[in-house]
């Protein structure tokens, strides 16, 4: 029994090295890294280094990402700062890629989010980094003349790309701000502030408790709620006492 178990475990063990091996030999199976070149520090000497330590670790390959220049320090971190895009720089990148294909390694290249070498003022906003951004506004259909919320812009920039109609699900804009519920605590803490608009006061406990909130009636609403503390765990139930009381705890 016992020899039977030590076949079958070398043969595991073979069966794992082999896959490793394979994996390692299999260009497209190695990993690949971010090479940042950070504030200008870059060297011939610093390069070949790099690159020789990337395929002593077996790893197939690197996307070259400049972040800041020298000039984002002063003085500058290093005696030679080599800035992006200057000649020079052009030379370290050629080096680079050099460097990589002697020792069979891939190199990319990162537009580096526009701060280094993307950006410019010869990017307007309009060919800029972009997102997408929304607002919303709820309205009855008594409603005639709508004035939609304008959202967020930068750079004075801004584009649509649709706006959407859709009816409001039950519950839609009802919360502890438009229907104000009595507040309690177990422990008799007073937390009313937890339903005052615009408040910033935190709440907590050193103890154990739970929060009521007690309203006249059932409603459906959208409940969301932030952890008290990183200690307490947070849970939620409601009920209903009668048909024109409910009860929420958390």
């Amino acid at each position: 029994m016992k020899s039977t178990f030590s076949k079958i475990l070398l043969f595991f063990l073979l069966c794992a090295f082999s896959l490793k091996l394979n994996a390692q030999q299999n260009e497209n199976a190695k990993p690949w890294v971010f090479w940042y070149w950070v504030q200008a520090g870059v060297s011939k000497k610093g390069i070949t280094a790099d690159l020789v330590a990337m395929k002593s670790n077996g790893i197939g390959g690197a996307y070259l990402m400049t972040i800041k220049g020298g000039k984002s320090s002063n003085p500058s971190l290093y005696e030679e700062p080599v800035e992006q895009l200057t000649p020079e720089w052009w030379q370290m990148v050629k080096f680079a890629m050099d460097e990589a294909k002697r020792l069979d390694l891939k190199l990319g290249m990162h537009v580096s989010d526009g701060f280094a070498l993307a950006g410019g003022p010869w990017i307007t906003p309009e060919l800029s980094m972009q997102k997408v951004v929304s607002s919303k506004i709820t309205i009855n259909a008594s409603d005639t003349k709508i004035k939609l919320p304008q959202p967020e812009t930068k750079e004075n920039y801004y584009k649509d790309i649709a706006v959407y109609a859709y009816p409001s699900p039950v519950g839609s804009n009802q919360s502890t701000q438009t229907i104000i519920p009595k507040i309690t605590t177990s422990n008799g803490v007073d937390a009313s502030g937890l339903i005052k608009p615009g408040n910033k006061q935190n709440f907590g406990s050193s103890e154990a408790l739970f929060i009521q909130y007690e309203f006249d009636k059932p409603f459906t609403c959208t409940v969301s709620w932030d952890r008290l503390a990183t200690s307490v765990t947070t849970s939620v139930s409601v009920s209903a006492a009668s048909s024109t009381r409910g009860t929420a705890r958390t």
